[in-house]
């Protein structure tokens, strides 16, 4: 089930507020057709949004 658009939103708030990484306790991973958006970094425990591949899949332009 994908999450609702108002959910996403938040997390890329969020994710752009904190220069594209929050802790791994903030957020799940997002994975869409297999391609990893969110990347989480077990080592220092947190998801970084990868803002290309994220354009790409989309087709959007991403700030």
């Amino acid at each position: 089930m994908a999450p609702a658009d108002a959910d996403l939103r938040s997390l890329f708030e969020a994710l752009a507020a904190r220069a594209g990484k929050l802790s791994k306790a903030a957020k799940r991973v997002l994975n869409i057709d297999q391609a990893a958006a969110l990347v989480l970094d077990e080592t220092a425990g947190t998801v970084e949004l990868n803002r290309e591949l994220l354009g790409r899949q989309f087709r959007v332009t991403v700030r």
